[in-house]
C-alpha cells in the first residue's frame, strides 16, 4: 500500500467514526421528537379526559348540541390519539385536525399500559353514552374518568422512561464515541510512529552509522514496507550496492594499473641492465672494428706489397721467358732461374693463401659483429615498443603515472639512439666487407694467374 493511502487512513477512520455519531445521533434525536410528541399526546390524554367530563356536564346542564359535538370530537380525538399512540399511524396535533403527525407503535410495556389503558376507555366510553341517554352523570363515571386518569399517569411515565433510557443510550453512544476517539488517537500516534516515525529514526540512524564507518557500504536500510518510505530504503540500498560495485571496479582497475606499471618498472630495469650490457658489448664492438681497421689497412699495405710483387714477378717471367727464347744453350741456367722464379711462385701463393685465410677470418668476425648488431637492433625495436606501451599505461594511469611517462620517454629516446648507431654501424661493414670481397676476388685472380 502506498504512503499516502496510510497516512490518510487514520483521518478517514475518524471521520467514519465522527460520521457514525452523527448518523446515530440524529436518529436518536429524531427518535427523541416523536418521544417528545408522544409524550406531549399522552399528556394530552389526561386533559382530553377531564375535557370530556366538563363538555358532558355542560351539554347535560344546558342541552345545547354545540356542548354535544365538541364532547364527540373530543371522544374521536382521544380515541385516535391513544389508537395512535398503542398501534401507531396518524393523530392529530390541534382539536381541529389541522395537523397531524404520524406515531411509531409502542412496545413492551408501555404497549401493555396502553392495552389497560384502552380497556378502561372503552368503559368509560360506554359511560358516557349511559349518561347521554339518562341526562344524568353518575358516580360510576367519575370513578372510571379518574381511573383511566391514573392508568394514562402511569402510560406517560413508561413513554417518558422509554425518552429517558434513549438519552441514557445517546449519552452512552457520545461517551463510547470518546472513547473510540482517545483510543484511536493512541492507536493513531503508535500506527504513524510504526509508519513514519521508526521507518524514518531507522534510516536516519542507518545513514549516521554509515558516515561514523567511514562509508561502509555493506550497510543495509531493512525495508519494513512496501510503500515510499520502503522503496526510499530499497533504493538506497541499491544505490549503495552499485556505487559499491563501481568503486571495487575502480579499485580492482587500479591495482590492475599498479600491478601493470610495476611490471613495466621491472622490465625497463631488465631492459637498462641489457641496455648497459649491449653498451659494453658495443664498446667492444667498436675496439674489434679499430681492430679489424687495422687489419685491413695491414691488408691493404700486403695487398699492395704482392701486386708490387707480382708486377715484378711478371716482368721477371716476361725476362725470362725473352732469355729461354733467346738462348735454349743456357737451359740449365734457365732451369735454375725457373726453379727459382717457381719457389717465389710458391711463396707468393702461400702469401696469398695466408691473406685469404686472414681474410676469411675477418669476414667471420664482421658477420658476427653483424649479427649481434642484428640482435641490438631487435632489442631496441622492443625496448621501443616497450616504451610506447609504457606511455600509453602511464597516460591511462593519469597524474600518478607522470613519472613513468617520463621514464618511457627517455628510454625511447635511448632505442631510438642505438637505432641510429646499429644502423651506421651496419652501413659502415657493409663498406667493410664489400673491400674484404673485393680484395679476395682480386687475390684469387692473381693467385689464379700465377698457378696458370
Amino acid at each position: 500500500m502506498k504512503f499516502i493511502y496510510k497516512f490518510f487512513l487514520p483521518p478517514l477512520f475518524f471521520l467514519g467514526i465522527l460520521i457514525l455519531n452523527f448518523l446515530l445521533s440524529f436518529y436518536i434525536v429524531h427518535l427523541k421528537e416523536k418521544d417528545a410528541l408522544e409524550i406531549n399526546l399522552s399528556g394530552r390524554q389526561r386533559m382530553l379526559s377531564q375535557k370530556m367530563l366538563k363538555e358532558l356536564s355542560l351539554f347535560l346542564h344546558s342541552n345545547d348540541e354545540s356542548y354535544r359535538e365538541e364532547l364527540e370530537n373530543t371522544i374521536q380525538l382521544f380515541d385516535t390519539s391513544l389508537k395512535a399512540l398503542k398501534d401507531g399511524g396518524e393523530a392529530s396535533l390541534d382539536l381541529s385536525w389541522k395537523k397531524k403527525v404520524y406515531l411509531l407503535p409502542s412496545e413492551g410495556k408501555t404497549k401493555a399500559q396502553l392495552e389497560i389503558v384502552s380497556q378502561y376507555w372503552l368503559k368509560n366510553q360506554r359511560l358516557i353514552q349511559i349518561t347521554i341517554r339518562e341526562k344524568q352523570i353518575s358516580k360510576d363515571l367519575y370513578h372510571s374518568n379518574i381511573v383511566l386518569l391514573k392508568e394514562m399517569d402511569k402510560a406517560v411515565q413508561l413513554i417518558q422512561g422509554v425518552s429517558e433510557k434513549k438519552l441514557t443510550y445517546l449519552k452512552i453512544l457520545q461517551v463510547f464515541v470518546i472513547f473510540i476517539i482517545l483510543t484511536g488517537s493512541i492507536g493513531v500516534l503508535i500506527y504513524y510512529n510504526k509508519l513514519i516515525l521508526f521507518p524514518l529514526n531507522n534510516l536516519i540512524a542507518r545513514m549516521s552509522l554509515l558516515a561514523k564507518n567511514e562509508g561502509d557500504l555493506t550497510q543495509r536500510i531493512p525495508v519494513v514496507s512496501k510503500d515510499e518510505i520502503g522503496k526510499l530504503s530499497q533504493d538506497f540500498n541499491s544505490f549503495s550496492e552499485v556505487l559499491r560495485g563501481k568503486l571495487l571496479k575502480i579499485f580492482y582497475t587500479f591495482r590492475e594499473i599498479i600491478v601493470k606499471v610495476s611490471l613495466i618498472i621491472r622490465e625497463l630495469y631488465i631492459y637498462s641492465q641489457n641496455f648497459i650490457s649491449i653498451e659494453r658489448d658495443m664498446d667492444r664492438g667498436k675496439e674489434e672494428l679499430n681492430g679489424i681497421e687495422a687489419t685491413i689497412r695491414s691488408q691493404d699495405k700486403s695487398i699492395a706489397k704482392n701486386a708490387a710483387f707480382s708486377r715484378n714477378l711478371t716482368e721477371e717471367i716476361n725476362r725470362v721467358m725473352s732469355l729461354t727464347e733467346e738462348s735454349s744453350k743456357k737451359a740449365s741456367l734457365g732451369e735454375e732461374k725457373i726453379t727459382q722464379i717457381r719457389n717465389s711462385m710458391d711463396l707468393a701463393i702461400s702469401a696469398m693463401d695466408e691473406m685469404l685465410s686472414k681474410n676469411k677470418e675477418l669476414t667471420d668476425k664482421v658477420n658476427l659483429i653483424e649479427r649481434t648488431i642484428q640482435t641490438i637492433q631487435e632489442i631496441s625495436e622492443k625496448t621501443n615498443l616497450l616504451a610506447l606501451n609504457a606511455s600509453i599505461e602511464a597516460a591511462r594511469a593519469g597524474e600518478s603515472g607522470r613519472g613513468f611517462s617520463v621514464v618511457a620517454s627517455e628510454i625511447g629516446k635511448l632505442a631510438e639512439g642505438s637505432r641510429e648507431a646499429v644502423e651506421g654501424i651496419n652501413k659502415n661493414l657493409k663498406v667493410i666487407l664489400e673491400k674484404i670481397y673485393s680484395n679476395n676476388n682480386s687475390s684469387e685472380e692473381v693467385s689464379q694467374k700465377i698457378i696458370e
